[in-house]
């Protein structure tokens, strides 16, 4: 296993970025986003409202 900053990118662009576009187009009218690992597989779910501006 590696940790460097190329390995870690690549990881997120390989596994992670499928998932949050998939999120993404399943509800388009999300304004945020939240990432949990649950049974080494990546779950995103419309999560709770960003800061107020």
């Amino acid at each position: 296993m590696r940790f460097g900053a190329r390995d870690l990118a690549r990881r997120l662009r390989t596994e992670l970025e499928p998932v949050l576009a998939e999120a993404m187009l399943a509800a388009p009218e999300a304004s945020a986003l939240a990432v949990d690992v649950q049974k080494g597989g990546w779950v995103v779910t419309a999560g709770p409202e960003g800061p107020a501006a």
